[in-house]
């Protein structure tokens, strides 16, 4: 495992990434393939800073994207070498 520095800079990749997507679409079509959305982007950065430190709990109302940003997350970790338990 590459440690939590390595998935860090991995979830702040996928949100740039995400809004450099999200960019080049066209004004006032909807990304198609799109992943994340702007306010999971900012979930995913707020983990990436929280994570190496203290870990993160992820609650909202229904329908908000958490599998999106749990799936993210654990991509992240994979990719880090780490393992993942859903």
């Amino acid at each position: 495992f590459a440690g939590w520095t390595a998935v860090r800079q991995r979830l702040q990749e996928a949100a740039r990434a995400e809004r450099d997507a999200q960019a080049r679409q066209q004004p006032g079509v909807r990304a198609t393939g799109s992943a994340l959305n702007e306010g999971q982007c900012r979930a995913v950065e707020d983990i990436a800073r929280a994570l190496p430190d203290s870990g993160m709990l992820i609650a909202d109302e229904v329908g908000m994207g958490k599998t999106r940003i749990a799936v993210t997350v654990a991509r992240a970790v994979i990719e880090s070498g780490g393992r993942v338990a859903v």
